[in-house]
């Protein structure tokens, strides 16, 4: 419950202050990953008109989530400005705890 409110509310300030990038498609609300692959597609016929190269890099996404390097995360939303408090709350929040995704 508290992460999903710690969410909402993060998310909120992000998209109401336009700080979340607009080609991270697949965390945005009312922008599936669908549309994400149509940009990409556009682009390499878009490439492919200007007679440019195209590459396409397919990474395993599957654990990055017992990778993230949690100072890295909290350099990135000072960055974007996010009060001292909270920072301070999801700093203490994610000291020395594992992450585990699964899948159902």
């Amino acid at each position: 419950m508290f992460e999903k409110l710690v969410h909402k509310r993060l998310y909120s300030y992000l998209e109401s202050n336009n700080l979340l990038n607009h080609r991270n498609s697949g965390i945005r609300k009312k922008q599936p990953t669908l549309i994400s692959l149509s940009k990409t597609i556009y682009d390499i016929y878009l490439a492919h008109d200007h007679n440019l190269s195209s590459r396409i890099v397919f990474t395993d996404i599957s654990k990055v989530f017992d990778r993230v390097v949690h100072i890295n995360f909290v350099f990135k939303l000072k960055q974007k400005r996010i009060i001292v408090s909270l920072l301070t709350l999801l700093t203490s929040y994610s000291e020395n705890r594992l992450q585990v995704v699964g899948s159902n």
